[in-house]
C-alpha cells in the first residue's frame, strides 16, 4: 500500500512539473493557435495534478 501512496503523489509532482513546462511553452509561443493548446493542455495536467495529489493524501489517511 505504501508503494501505491508514493507512485500516486510521485505522478503528481511529475504533472506539476509538466504544468511548469506548458507555462514555459505559452510564455515562449509566437503562435495564439499553439499558445491556446498550450492553455488548455495546462489546465488539462493542473487539474489532474491536483487530483492525483488529493488523492495521494486520502490514501495516505485511509491506509495510517
Amino acid at each position: 500500500m505504501e508503494g501505491i501512496i508514493f507512485g500516486v503523489f510521485a505522478l503528481s509532482i511529475v504533472l506539476y512539473f509538466g504544468t511548469l513546462q506548458c507555462l514555459h511553452a505559452i510564455k515562449a509561443a509566437s503562435n495564439n493557435f499553439y499558445r491556446a493548446q498550450m492553455r488548455k493542455r495546462f489546465i488539462v495536467l493542473f487539474i489532474s495534478a491536483d487530483l492525483f495529489l488529493l488523492m495521494s493524501i486520502v490514501l495516505f489517511y485511509m491506509y495510517y
